[in-house]
């Protein structure tokens, strides 16, 4: 598994062991992001982070990517690090900057993203009683749920809190923020000439495997569990994203389904006959088939989970279900406040977990066991009976004028290439893309997945794209709403000659997951209704000609245009699909009901009939 840098440093050594140095501080702190693996700083512009900015934009390995917004900002960070699985830099300056960040502050930390924010702040002597932009960012931020936020309030503070937050976001993933005054930024600070902020530091607690004893454990656990309970389900969040080798051949022994968070889709192959899809999709089950097993399933196989709330609980929020828990990095927070029948943390999974599967052969072997409940291998057959959305057929063919979501990302599926990263907004269009975009494993999709923010597609498509330069197909998808609130972000593209980048619109002239949503007697959710600009003409005026509006659900258009579309990108940069769906057409959100939906467990257990 990649692993995360994390923060070794061991403060200011004595003065025997090497020479120490003056040097900027606004240099010093770009070194040390630079140490930690940062290599895009987004944010805003402004008076109280000037001196940092010049600092960024001055050093050969970091690139300042400045957003039209802060709100922006925030989640490309937040999505350049889940991507990269590594650390996220954003800076604002002080008042209404930093105000903006907000939002995607919590996301990344609710999400277990490594992000560290650094806001500016008025001169020193000036803070708490300035007339002009001078709010308290740092409490405001700590209010709100952020893992760690102090000020910086004297020079001499600096390189210890830098020390403290770096090393809070990279080891516990999470969000950590430090406000600095600008005449702090200015100033000189004595560090030594080699700064031992390093990955290398703690090279051997990150690279450590588990001991033999600890893997016999597991897998006797693993063995014990599943003998003894017939469903239980392996359930994957976004950090196994390059463990799906591994977790299909441990499903495949076990013989038990795996689902996925919305934000670790890809994690294994979709059309493999151990995946029930996705579950958790912003704050419901999401899925038929993966509601129909976490209601019926009496243990869960967390690998690198960090909401278990969603699988262990009921409405109420009571643990109903048993938890096995496997962990690249147990921290303290949403990782543990369950009770786990057995934990199991390994800094390297992809080996352990290899191990594991071994250990478990060589168990079930001497103990002769046998799995199959009562299925031969020609019986072990999953078929995606379940979906989230309806799919037209010849009873309820499409309506003539639009493009059907379904049949869109159906087809879509077809033109991803392995590593392609998607890139997920909230609402309606969200739901159509889990359900139908079956998706390989290596593909990573990113979403902003407790939050739930809209717009958050497009500033991922843009943190995407400037982290692979590229290389790898990048798609976006959102709904008019969501693209209307971040579309100011095409600018920052172009800046930054993003490429390979298809974006997708889906225009239903309303907030189709609120309009939709069935909300209590007498709540009709009105003013939902929205409009739209001509989004081709729009990507045409940001340099970006030749997109396509899409009415029609006639397969060969539609791929035709897909094709053409990725055509585009490769070549120009930015493409765009405008898909114009049927307002009355929409997906279906399961959530979990007091009934039990045993209809995917007889399938699964009993073959497709």
């Amino acid at each position: 598994m990649t692993t995360l840098p994390s923060g070794g440093f061991q403060g200011v050594q004595a003065a025997g062991d090497e020479v120490l140095r003056k040097m900027n501080a606004s240099e010093l702190i770009c070194e040390v992001l630079v140490n930690f693996g940062v290599t895009h700083v987004f944010g805003g512009h402004g008076g109280a982070i000037v001196a940092l900015v010049d600092a960024i934009e001055a050093h050969p390995k970091l690139t300042w990517v400045y957003n039209r917004c802060e709100v922006n900002s925030a989640q490309a960070a937040m999505a350049y690090a889940k991507l990269n699985n590594r650390l996220g830099c954003v800076i604002a300056t002080s008042g209404p900057g930093a105000g903006h960040l907000l939002s995607g502050l919590v996301d990344a930390d609710q999400d277990r993203v490594p992000l560290i924010c650094i806001t500016g702040l008025k001169a020193a002597g000036t803070v708490r009683h300035s007339d002009f932009q001078d709010i308290d960012q740092a409490s405001i931020f700590r209010m709100a749920g952020v893992g760690f936020s102090e000020s910086v309030n004297h020079i001499h503070q600096l390189i210890p809190l830098l020390r403290n937050a770096l090393y809070l976001a990279t080891s516990t993933y999470r969000c950590a923020h430090l406000a600095i005054p600008i005449d702090v930024q200015l100033g000189s600070v004595t560090a030594p000439k080699l700064l031992n902020f390093r990955q290398e530091n703690l090279s051997k607690r990150v690279l450590s495997r588990a001991s033999d004893e600890q893997i016999r454990a597991v897998a006797t656990v693993l063995i014990k569990e599943r003998m003894e309970r017939h469903h239980m389900v392996i359930f994957c969040g976004w950090r196994a994203y390059n463990l799906g080798d591994a977790i299909e051949d441990i499903a495949d022994f076990l013989k038990v389904p795996v689902i996925t968070s919305f934000d670790a889709k890809g994690t294994i192959d979709e059309d493999s006959p151990h995946s029930f899809g996705v579950a958790g999709i912003y704050g419901f089950v999401g899925g038929g088939s993966s509601q129909s097993v976490l209601e019926n399933c009496d243990i869960i196989v967390g690998i690198c989970l960090p909401d278990l709330a969603k699988a262990l609980t009921d409405k109420s929020g009571m643990q109903v279900r048993r938890l096995i828990q496997i962990e690249s990095d147990l921290v303290v927070g949403d990782s543990m406040r369950f009770l786990a029948v057995h934990s199991f943390e390994s800094n390297d999974l992809a080996c352990s977990l290899q191990m594991v599967l071994e250990a478990m052969k060589r168990e079930k072997e001497t103990m002769k066991l046998s799995f199959d409940d009562g299925q031969s291998n020609e019986q072990h057959h999953i078929t995606h009976k379940s979906r989230l959305s309806i799919l037209p057929d010849d009873l309820t063919p499409a309506k003539e004028g639009f493009c059907h979501p379904g049949v869109f990302f159906k087809t879509m599926s077809i033109f991803l290439k392995e590593d392609s990263i998607l890139c997920a907004d909230i609402g309606d269009n969200a739901l159509w893309m889990a359900s139908e975009i079956i998706a390989k494993r290596g593909q990573r999709t990113i979403t902003s997945e407790h939050m739930g923010i809209m717009g958050f597609a497009l500033n991922a498509g843009m943190a995407a794209s400037c982290s692979t330069r590229g290389k790898q197909q990048v798609l976006v998808v959102c709904g008019d709403g969501g693209f209307q609130m971040s579309s100011n972000e095409l600018a920052t593209m172009n800046d930054h000659r993003c490429k390979n980048v298809l974006v997708v619109i889906i225009v239903n002239g309303r907030l189709g997951r609120v309009n939709n949503e069935i909300w209590g007697p007498g709540v009709r959710a009105d003013g939902c209704s929205i409009g739209s600009p001509d989004y081709v003409k729009l990507f045409d005026a940001h340099g970006y000609p030749n997109g396509k509006h899409l009415k029609t659900t006639n397969v060969r258009e539609i791929e035709a245009a897909i094709q053409e579309g990725w055509d585009l990108a490769s070549k120009q940069g930015l493409s765009v699909i405008v898909v114009h769906q049927d307002p009355e057409t929409h997906p279906i959100m399961h959530k979990i009901s007091p009934a039990s939906g045993v209809v995917a467990w007889e399938t699964y257990l009993k073959g497709d009939e």
